[in-house]
């Protein structure tokens, strides 16, 4: 019986690495042509549709780290969102209505209401997506004990790396990614430097995705599901692409993985290696305090700029204007009453040209304050009773996502509940194992559930 079970665990993992990897052949040869494009929709959906909740877990968290050029065209909207949308109908259908999706549904009619008092219409699309949203949160969290963490951790955190490699080394004759994708430079000195953006536009929201899968590989590895040698490459490779954004955040961000990475090597008595890091980190420091690496220097110049009068004017210039930004959207909110408490309707439009860039405003901005407390009363109402033993890795993504949020507007961005379901199960999950009853192996759920 156990030679039976060990044949199926490894044969389910060929077959959901296998499947990941033609849905990304298909999804890049998209981009050349829309057929391949249409090819792996139907063959995502169909997965989709045919296998449990794990698998459906693991092949949205994987795909859509390649959402943005899994369409048709350039122009056209993301096949992502449809898969995204199968899944939640499908669990809809099969699962009871519970007393979260009551609560859900009585926040969605407070949002519609705002929409339509304060505008006079009513953003169907983007409530839509907002409710489809909150409910793949809560399929995910519903149906955990059933999925593997360990093994979602593993294809996020391969998406996104895969995603960086294609979008880094992709032969532009070969694949039009370009075309799907747009790129931001800085000006250093008298050139225009391109910023690393992963398939993502942005950098920045790209580089929450980059320091999450960080943190992933150190959970990972903690707890004994990854070897040192691919740990090691992976997290590093990471750490390259986080670099080639030449984002501020991200920059800053990187002292919580690189912090976590010296814990965990004390933590498992990897003495030498960790004093062989620490030294090369003191070596590299002397030459970037030398200025002898050039891409640090360009992080460090757009740090710097230019000495201005105030502290107020430094730490607006050092965020990107981001202080006067916020000022302007916190006068607005605080104008008057009823959009201070009720806020405005998520279908109010941005003031000026630029969004909110920190999701707490765009939260008060659109929800109000009592749609706030709403809002993170049914994200706390899931969590129930967490397991007893965690330690600081439990909240390293969490504490990642609170802080990254703090400068860019990801309330109804298409990752923004892939990382609140992140935040969630990692932690939820025991980090401890030595202290567990359950066995080491990513394929438990096999055999509990096959």
């Amino acid at each position: 019986m156990s030679k039976y079970k060990k044949i199926v665990i490894v044969k389910s993992d060929l077959n959901i690495y296998l499947n990941l990897f033609v849905v990304t052949i298909f999804i890049l040869l998209g981009t050349y042509n829309s057929v391949f494009s249409y090819l792996a929709l139907l063959f995502a959906i169909i997965q989709l549709l045919i296998t449990p909740i794990t698998t459906n877990a693991y092949i949205l968290f994987y795909i859509m780290n390649f959402s943005s050029i899994f369409k048709a065209s350039p122009d056209s909207f993301s096949f992502f969102t449809l898969l995204f949308i199968v899944f939640v109908i499908k669990y809809m259908v099969k699962k009871k209505i519970s007393t979260f999706e009551v609560n859900l549904l009585l926040f969605m009619i407070f949002l519609i209401i705002m929409q339509y008092i304060h505008s006079g219409t009513i953003d169907i699309l983007k409530t839509i997506k907002f409710f489809v949203s909150m409910e793949f949160i809560f399929y995910i969290w519903d149906d955990r004990k059933k999925l593997n963490v360990y093994i979602l951790m593993k294809v996020y955190s391969l998406g996104v790396i895969i995603a960086s490699l294609i979008a880094f080394g992709a032969n532009p004759n070969l694949f039009k990614i370009n075309e799907y994708i747009l790129k931001q430079n800085f000006k250093y000195g008298n050139v225009f430097i391109g910023r690393f953006s992963g398939l993502y536009s942005d950098p920045n929201y790209y580089g929450v995705n980059v320091i999450i899968a960080m943190c992933l590989l150190i959970i990972l590895y903690y707890s004994n599901r990854l070897k040192l040698s691919l740990f090691l490459t992976e997290f590093f490779a990471l750490m390259f692409f986080a670099i080639n954004t030449y984002s501020k955040s991200v920059f800053f961000m990187l002292l919580i993985p690189l912090s976590l990475i010296f814990y965990i090597l004390f933590k498992k008595r990897h003495y030498f290696l960790s004093i062989t890091l620490l030294a090369i980190g003191f070596i590299l420091l002397g030459f970037i305090f030398r200025g002898e690496i050039t891409k640090v220097n360009m992080i460090i110049y757009r740090l710097k700029g230019t000495r201005l009068s105030n502290l107020k004017d430094n730490l607006n210039y050092i965020t990107t204007g981001r202080i006067d930004l916020w000022e302007t959207y916190l006068d607005r909110i605080l104008h008057e009453y009823k959009y201070l408490y009720f806020g405005r309707g998520i279908n109010y439009p941005i003031i000026g040209d630029l969004a909110e860039h920190n999701t707490f405003i765009q939260l008060v901005y659109y929800f109000g304050i009592i749609g706030t407390v709403w809002f993170f009363f049914m994200l706390l109402s899931l969590k129930g009773r967490y397991q007893a033993s965690r330690n600081y890795l439990n909240y390293s993504v969490l504490f990642t996502v609170l802080l990254m949020y703090c400068f860019l507007s990801e309330l109804f961005y298409f990752d923004a509940p892939f990382h609140l379901a992140l935040c969630l199960l990692t932690i939820d999950i025991n980090l401890n194992p030595q202290k567990s009853n359950e066995s080491l192996d990513d394929n438990v759920w096999l055999k509990k559930y096959y």
